[in-house]
Formats: C-alpha cells, structure tokens, sequence
C-alpha cells in the first residue's frame, strides 16, 4: 500500500524552505534553553513510555501505545532532542502550526499547544524529554486528524460507505522532524481541493460574525413587499449583520422597501429557498438559525470534506444530497450544476465514491423486496389491476425458473410481507417507467444509480429529498451526450436508434470511468465567496457533531485523568 507520505515528502523536500523560526514568530529553542544533560535519551525516552497502558508526559496522560511504535521502531532514538540534549528549533514553529489548528476547524487543545508551550520553556531534562514524547504524540494525532478526519465514517452511520485514507503516523512524525520547514509541512497535510481550501479560507471570517451574532426575528405572520410590518426593523437589522442588506441597520422603518426585499432574495438563494422576498416560515427558520449553529456546520462538512480522495481527479461528478446539486466538472471546472433529487430521511441516499461504468437505456426497473411489500402490496389490495395499468409484469420468484404470473388471480388479502418479498415486480421500458429513458450505473454496496425519471415536477420544488435512495438527473440525456462524447458507441446514426423507441434495453460502455462522489455538504462557498448553508435534512450534521464533542471529551478525559 502506497503511504501517502512518500508524494508529499518528495515533493517538499525538492521545495524552498522559508525560514521556520522567523515564520512561526518564536525564538528557536536551542537558543534559550541550558537544559541538564542527557547522556542517553534513548534510555530516557524507553523508560517513560515503559510497558504501561498510560503514560503521563508533562502533566498530560497518553495511551503509550500511541508512541511506542514511534519509538521502539527507531531504536528509541529522538526525534526532537539533538546530540547535546537540546531541543531542536524545529519545536516551536511544530506547536505554532499546532496552536493555529483552529484554522482547520480543529482544537488547539486537542494537540497540547499549552502543555507544549510551558515545557518548552523549561530548562529541566526531564521537561525536555517530556516534550520529544509528547511533540510526537501531538504531531501524529494532527497529521490523521488534518489529512483524513477525526471520524471513521462507518462508526457514524453504516451508510457512510467510505474507507479513511491511511496515513503512516510514524513516517509522517518522521518527516516533520527532518523537513527544514515543518510549519509548512504540517500545513500541507490538509486536503487541496477547492472545496476544502475554499470553505477553510472563509471559516475565520465567520468565526467572527458568528460570535458577533444577529439578532432573533420574532414569529408572526408572513410578511410581503411592500408590506408595513414591527418587525422589518428587526429583519434590517439581522440582514446588515450578516452583509446581505448594506443600509443602515438601525433605520426603524415599518415599510418592507424593495431593498430590504432584494436583501431578503439574495438570502434565499444562498440558503436555498425559493426567491420570493416573503418573509415566510421558512424564511424566518434560516433567518433565525444562530452563529453557532452554523459554525458547528462549517466544522462537520470540513470533517466530510477530509474523508474524499487526495486527488478528485480533472474530471468528475459530485452529488450534494443536502443541496439536491449535481455538479459535473471537466479539467477542474465547473461544466453545469444540475438540480438532482435525492432519497428521503427514511430511505437516505448513501454516501459513497464510486465512478460511472456504463448506461443503460430503456432500461427496465425491477421494485426492491422492501419496496414492494411496504408500498405495493398495499396498493394490489386494493386494486390487483395496478400492475398492469402501469407496465409492470408479476413474477413468482428471483431465480431463472420462476413464471410469470397474473395479478388478477392472487388473494392479495392472503399475502403477507414475506410472500411478498419472494415475489420479483419488473416493470418494462415505457414513457411511465420509473427510471425514464435511461439510468447511470456505478459499483456500490447500496443498488444505488442516478437514473432519469418521469416525475418532472419534482425539480420544481426547493425541498427535493423524495426518492427511495437513488438519484434522479434534472436532465439526464444531457448527461448522457456528455459522458458518451466521442466514443465510437454513441454515433449520431445508434444514438437516434436509441432515442427513437423505448426497446430494446440496450447498454453502452463508457470510454473511461467518470468518478462520482456523493457528499453531504451543508455548509460550502458559493460562487459569490459567501458562506452557502442549507438544512441537515438527514440530521448527519447532528451525528457528526455529537460525535466530535464525544471524541473530545475522551480527549480530555484521559489528557486530564492523573
């Protein structure tokens, strides 16, 4: 398995180092410290970590096994003590970069920037071993937390169908404490994307906001342009504070004047309502969302952020379920943003990375087990002719043996769930089919797939978390031209054979496999370099950050425990 240490080192080991002491603002330890001696920091550093379960190193408790792979598979040499038991000047610009990992949305505290900061002050021999351990423990514990996330997906929600990248903690402590700039090396290890690096570079700024706050609009009726309202100077003022209305925040004015109703639009589109200028319920509910709130969102979609790939690839598709967006981008921009709909809170689209293999046009729909004994069992009850009104064939099982047979003949009443489930409902190609004209097929754990669809209304709605889990495409043949543009399967002459009739069922090849990520992002830059929030419809922003002040306290626990 290729560690991911051994690009980045390559590649910062050929660059020009910035002078890490003048960078990080401190002065190198080497300088001011008259540490003791220490004729073997080798033995110093084995009988700290010893054989125990915990350690305590500076007043700080360690699980020891987080270092003593470090340690032990380099003999127990240091790596932040030099020859005369000094502290290498590496240290402090380390913990400056530490101490600013709430730049990453991550926790000084959970990398021991105050510890460190008072060790290192010390000129005692065992502070300065103190702080080679706990340096180390420090430096690993961000590099995971930075590059791959704090979470395990799966430990989330099984349908967080998403591996965490490897990172070889003690080659990357390795590398930090041998690179002639290991701020930058540190700083490095967060991911590069766009995405990431956008929503970082507004995360400061909106700390900021976010602790200034906004005042609560009260509740009441619907207010419209034009209207006279108590409450439009309390919505004047909420817009000013967060930049979409530039006025005067303490004008009193009762009237709902078209600038405050521009202000008002300009919101709803970046929170993804629809842009009436009505100041409705569900205006007021994002309105009225506080500063905390939303940080807490910025933090748990950087978190998501951390678990894609290093490398997205030039080309590739991203769904944002929670934005109900497709964006397709070709040599790293944007093509198209397409309006997608997504599963339900009870049947959620899973998260995934995959990469698009084949279509398949006119396709048929076979019903899932669950689906069809939760939904269309109820409806044959009621009318055993539903099936055939719709295009749908009865088959009595899944194997290659099982017959065809007429719904008009079975006792619905008589079946039960798990009849049912052995039951096989395929409905044929058609103008009603549930798939449409043509579907996107992907490798998943889930039977998931974007697919075309005949409920075109649906794209007319805000809220569009409708499906059973798949994605449906706002305009998928579009899609399809662009996937299958130039490849030799897709001729003018086969495509308008396809196009032309609803049979048969016919699959083509991608040239190449087109990566697909789907994601949930509640919090992300838009094209204006504003903050973009929607809601955490599947409640994951919830888990995410449940589990994230759960991990922290641990943290604290054993980082305080004596």
């Amino acid at each position: 398995m290729r560690r991911f240490i051994v690009p980045l080192l390559s590649l910062l080991l050929g660059a020009a180092a910035l002078p890490a002491v003048a960078q990080a603002g401190l002065t190198p330890a080497a300088a001011s410290l008259d540490a003791a001696s220490l004729s073997d920091p080798r033995a110093a550093i084995e009988a700290v970590i010893g054989d125990a379960d915990t350690i305590t190193v500076g007043g700080v408790v360690l699980k020891a096994r987080e270092v003593r792979g470090l340690y032990s598979g380099r003999g127990w040499f240091p790596l932040w003590i030099d020859m005369d038991g000094r502290l290498d000047p590496r240290v402090e610009p380390i913990v400056a970069r530490l101490a600013k990992a709430r730049e990453e949305g991550l926790v000084p505290s959970d990398y021991y920037v105050e510890s460190l900061k008072e060790l290192i002050r010390s000129a005692d021999a065992d502070d300065v071993v103190a702080t080679e351990i706990l340096l180390s423990a420090a430096v690993m514990r961000y590099g995971v937390d930075v590059h791959s996330g704090r979470l395990v997906p799966r430990e989330i929600d099984p349908t967080f169908d998403i591996t965490p990248k490897p990172v070889d903690r003690a080659a990357l402590a390795t590398a930090a404490s041998m690179l002639p700039d290991p701020y930058r090396f540190l700083a490095d290890l967060a991911p590069k994307h766009a995405l990431y690096q956008q929503l970082k570079g507004a995360l400061s700024g909106f700390e900021t906001l976010a602790e200034a706050g906004w005042p609560t609009i009260p509740a009441g009726n619907s207010v419209r342009p034009g209207e006279e309202s108590d409450r439009v100077p309390v919505l004047r003022a909420r817009l000013a504070a967060t930049g979409e209305l530039v006025g005067d925040p303490a004008d009193q004015s009762r009237l709902y004047d078209p600038q405050l109703v521009a202000a008002v639009e300009q919101f709803q589109t970046k929170h993804g309502l629809k842009p009436d200028g009505i100041l409705g319920r569900a205006t007021l509910a994002m309105l009225n969302r506080q500063g905390p709130e939303r940080m807490n969102q910025i933090v748990a979609s950087m978190e998501r952020l951390r678990w894609l790939p290093d490398d997205l690839g030039p080309d590739y598709l991203m769904v944002n379920i929670a934005a109900f967006t497709m964006d397709v981008v070709a040599d790293g921009q944007l093509v198209r943003t397409m309006d997608v709909v997504v599963g339900q809170p009870k049947n959620q689209t899973p998260l995934f990375n995959s990469a698009l293999t084949y279509l398949e046009f006119n396709p048929t729909w076979t019903i899932p087990p669950s689906i069809a004994a939760k939904e269309y069992l109820p409806k044959l009850r009621n009318n055993p002719g539903y099936l055939a009104s719709r295009n749908y064939r009865l088959f009595s099982g899944w194997g290659g043996g099982s017959r065809e047979m007429s719904a008009d003949y079975v006792d619905w009443y008589g079946v039960g769930a798990g009849t049912m489930r052995s039951m096989r409902i395929r409905q044929d190609p058609g103008p009603g089919n549930a798939l449409g004209k043509v579907k996107f097929m992907m490798a998943n754990n889930w039977s998931v797939y974007l697919h075309d669809t005949p409920s075109k209304s649906y794209f007319k709605r805000t809220d569009r978390a409708l499906s059973h889990g798949c994605v449906r495409l706002q305009d998928p043949i579009w899609l399809a031209d662009y996937l299958l543009d130039g490849s030799p399967d897709w001729s003018p002459a086969r495509r308008e054979r396809v196009m032309g009739s609803w049979t048969p069922t016919t699959r083509i090849n991608l040239p190449a496999p087109m990566p697909l990520y789907i994601v949930y992002q509640t919090a992300w830059v838009d094209g204006t370099g504003e903050v973009a929030f929607r809601d955490d419809i599947y409640g994951i922003d919830a888990k995410v950050i449940a589990a994230l002040q759960a991990r922290e306290t641990r943290r604290e626990q054993l980082a305080s425990s004596r």
